[in-house]
């Protein structure tokens, strides 16, 4: 496992701790936004309007999507090795980069689905309906894009070092 996220200052990696970063401030955001709306709610009875709903549109989407790229760099993907663990080295590295290549084109597929997704509800101008109104949630649909198309990136990076180090081992 590569915990090196932004030790080498490579592109990927600065965009990668650029989005960490922009999911943090949205948890930091949706941590104030809740404690005010809660104490607004309980000491004037004058709840924020829409709070639910930006939470789980934009506050959350953030939160989880933004940050795949980072996870797939420093390779803290969840995997279990209960049958890789027994296998030749050379093996399990050849094993490793099919993984990655049926990774790569599932989560490319995923990404044009969401951008095409993103695309429509753009045109509609999607919003949601609150106690007080409506609430436009349009631009919160871009964010999964965003965070899945750069996690395909680092994923095809993945790839590519692996395939990389397959030539090496080889005679």
């Amino acid at each position: 496992m590569n915990q090196n996220l932004g030790k080498s200052g490579g592109p990927l990696d600065v965009i990668a701790r650029w989005l960490v970063a922009a999911a943090g401030v949205a948890l930091m955001a949706m941590m104030l936004h809740i404690v005010a709306d809660i104490s607004l709610k309980y000491l004037f009875r004058h709840p924020i309007p829409g709070t639910t709903e930006i939470v789980s549109a934009i506050y959350m989407v953030s939160i989880v999507f933004l940050p795949l790229m980072a996870v797939t760099l420093i390779e803290s993907h969840i995997s279990v090795e209960f049958f890789t663990k027994f296998l030749k080295p050379s093996t399990a590295h050849r094993l490793n980069a099919v993984v990655l290549l049926i990774t790569f084109i599932i989560v490319t597929v995923f990404f044009f689905a969401t951008f095409d997704q993103a695309l429509r509800k753009t045109a509609s101008g999607e919003s949601w309906e609150t106690a007080d109104g409506y609430i436009a949630i349009w631009y919160s649909r871009w964010l999964v894009p965003v965070g899945v198309g750069f996690c395909a990136i680092a994923f095809g990076r993945n790839l590519l070092r692996a395939i990389s180090a397959l030539k090496k081992e080889q005679p």
